[in-house]
């Protein structure tokens, strides 16, 4: 997390295996005062989207 907080376009990519879940988080220094790393400037966006490729697992609109 330091080399992404830190590094000036700098990108993470983080694989999960969670069905339907998607969100989005703005990670502030004010966040987590008591992490260890802290993004720098404005902050970090962070993202998970729930799926990759095509079809997958449920119901959910494609």
């Amino acid at each position: 997390m330091k080399a992404v907080t830190s590094t000036p376009g700098m990108l993470g990519l983080f694989t999960a295996h969670q069905h339907g879940d998607s969100w989005c988080y703005k990670w502030t220094a004010d966040a987590l005062p008591d992490y260890p790393v802290q993004p720098e400037g404005d902050g970090l966006n962070i993202c998970f989207g729930q799926r990759t490729g095509y079809g997958g697992n449920g119901n959910w609109e494609r």
